[in-house]
């Protein structure tokens, strides 16, 4: 199989059942594959759209990732998605069940009204292919970073060693100065 023949074949079974989707993560996941993959899928408009329709009893993660993918979706398809997102981005201004909601609604709006040029590069703009990765150049600190993959090694892109002053030699100077004040408190 070539690729676009795999996605196409994955696209097109995982849309079959989409109605019967009830679970919160799973509806954020598929709203997240119309919007991405929209194009290739024939009925995407239509399929929002019938997800729009239950907007105001969704929990609110879904109707974040439905408003960013009916943007993704208006730029991929615009004749087919503008009559469906006027009316998506309404619920959305109006929602007061979470500001969230309501302030993605404003803002796609606002970035619609203004320039739907920067819109559409900021909704629906394509990621930059990843060239480089810092574990090839450098195994050893690699390494390093994995096993402190919970801490501000991974932002600073440095084992904690090199950025966290080690201060044992005063912890064991207050120890000792404990045990001593505690030996003398017993002699008197």
């Amino acid at each position: 199989y070539h690729a676009s023949q795999m996605l196409s074949s994955f696209l097109d079974s995982i849309t079959l059942d989409w109605h019967t989707i009830e679970v919160e993560e799973c509806k954020v996941a598929f709203l997240w594959i119309l919007g991405e993959f929209g194009q290739d899928v024939e009925d995407a408009p239509y399929i929002l759209e019938a997800f729009t329709e239950k907007f105001n009893a969704e929990p609110y993660r879904v109707k974040i990732e439905m408003l960013t993918a009916g943007m993704k979706l208006f730029f991929k398809r615009p004749p087919e998605m503008q009559p469906i997102l006027g009316p998506l981005l309404d619920q959305a201004v109006h929602d007061t069940s979470n500001a969230d909601v309501r302030d993605r609604g404003v803002l796609y709006y606002r970035l619609l009204e203004k320039n739907p040029r920067v819109a559409a590069e900021l909704v629906g703009g394509q990621a930059k292919p990843i060239s480089y990765f810092h574990d090839a150049e450098d195994p050893e600190t690699s390494d390093k970073l994995f096993a402190e993959f919970n801490t501000l090694s991974v932002i600073y892109q440095l084992p904690s060693q090199r950025f966290v002053e080690r201060k044992l030699d005063n912890v064991v100077d207050l120890q000792n100065e404990d045990e001593e004040e505690d030996e003398e408190e017993e002699e008197e």
